[in-house]
């Protein structure tokens, strides 16, 4: 990315919300910039489609729940909805994150010490119809994922804030020294982690560990450029502050290293 792109996230900022302006700029860029490097960092270790996964068996056999975030289209219709027309490459991200955070299910099964402990917690909350599709893929049991260690949290949600407002743990899901996997597209992660900040969704003895998906190659400014603006909105703007300046902490995880 170009090392003008933090203005120019600016510019469009204010040019889309012009009240923007009444913040001070330097509160506004200091978000923006260390969005870019969060970023950037997340992107260097996203899983691909595809991809052969080793994952690093010390960070995940602590994980007891794994929460995919919805994204444009569904599981079994990936065609992009009419406000992402102008992203073509939008299309199967939801399917992308769902079936990454089953692969991340799977693998966590195989370690041997999971044997006498609990299967992980998958748990997805989308809109309805993407609810659906995902209820759908685990009743086939296409996939290793028992039904019955699977939540799909349905309610009124229209976007990543009711998303955040919404979530709830399993009552028997372990918290304490446990960790939970948050599944999404590098750029939205970021911007999620300013909201769960905001509304704590997570148990404070729980760690959040970051799981991302990579953005093509072709998307990545443009992706970065909507999921900041947006981000800016909700912390600046938004009646409710949905977000906040700082990020909520989180750990990234790694592959194993290889000889």
């Amino acid at each position: 990315m170009k090392k003008n792109f933090s203005e120019e996230i600016y510019q469009s900022s204010v040019s889309e919300h012009p009240a923007l302006e009444k913040v001070p700029a330097e509160k506004v860029m200091a978000v923006i910039k260390k969005a870019l490097e969060e970023i950037s960092e997340l992107e260097k270790i996203a899983y691909r489609t595809g991809d052969t996964v080793n994952f690093n068996r010390d960070e995940i056999e602590k994980i007891s729940a794994i929460w995919v975030f919805s994204g444009p289209g569904n599981y079994n219709r990936p065609v992009t909805h009419p406000r992402y027309k102008d992203y073509s490459w939008t299309t199967g991200m939801d399917k992308d994150r769902v079936d990454y955070g089953i692969l991340l299910a799977e693998k966590m099964t195989e370690l041997p010490n999971k044997k006498h402990t609990p299967f992980p917690y998958f748990i997805y909350n989308g809109e309805k119809e993407q609810n659906n599709e995902v209820r759908k893929v685990i009743q086939k049991k296409e996939k290793n994922l028992p039904e019955f260690k699977s939540l799909i949290i349905d309610g009124d949600i229209h976007n990543t804030v009711d998303q955040t407002k919404i979530f709830r743990l399993p009552e028997d899901c372990p918290a304490t020294n446990k960790e939970i996997a948050l599944v999404s597209h590098s750029e939205h992660l970021v911007r999620i982690m300013h909201m769960i900040n905001r509304y704590k969704p997570v148990p404070e003895k729980m760690t959040v560990r970051l799981f991302p998906v990579k953005t093509p190659e072709k998307a990545r400014k443009a992706y970065a450029l909507s999921e900041i603006r947006g981000l800016l909105y909700y912390i600046f703007l938004s009646k409710n502050h949905d977000a906040t300046e700082e990020s909520y902490a989180y750990k990234i995880h790694s592959y194993p290293k290889t000889k």
